[in-house]
């Protein structure tokens, strides 16, 4: 990977996870379902229909160490990317931002997530951050 390492970066109200290198020059809103476990902690990000979603858009190569990883089933188009280790006890729909590179890698995913988010709607939370009218 080049001295790159993916990294997960949480904030106040969301986690981004940044998978790739590149100059971000496309977003795309996503729907996706957040697994947590009974504390709610964030253990991963299920990504249906991914390349339909994302316009054929690819995830590099994922580390086998550490978080995040991923992995990518092209057969039912869908991605998973683990962002702890966590166990998935519970499930939450939630919408991400994703970012694009030039060359159509994911660059990063942005999700609206509050470790409280028990009666938060994370969608209304990632609107709050500003990337999503």
């Amino acid at each position: 990977m080049n001295g790159f390492h993916p990294t997960v970066e949480r904030g106040d109200k969301s986690i981004e996870v940044i998978a790739g290198r590149g100059t971000k020059i496309l977003f795309r809103e996503l729907i996706c379902v957040l697994d947590h476990d009974e504390f709610s902690e964030l253990g991963g990000i299920e990504i249906l229909d991914f390349e339909s979603q994302l316009g054929g858009t690819s995830i590099g190569p994922s580390p086998t160490v550490g978080y995040p990883r991923w992995s990518y089933d092209p057969e039912v188009d869908a991605a998973y990317i683990r962002v702890s280790g966590a166990r998935a006890q519970a499930q939450i729909s939630s919408t991400a931002v994703a970012t694009i590179s030039a060359s159509g890698q994911l660059v990063s995913l942005r999700v609206a997530w509050d470790c409280n988010f028990f009666g938060v709607n994370p969608e209304m939370e990632l609107r709050k951050t500003g990337l999503v009218p």
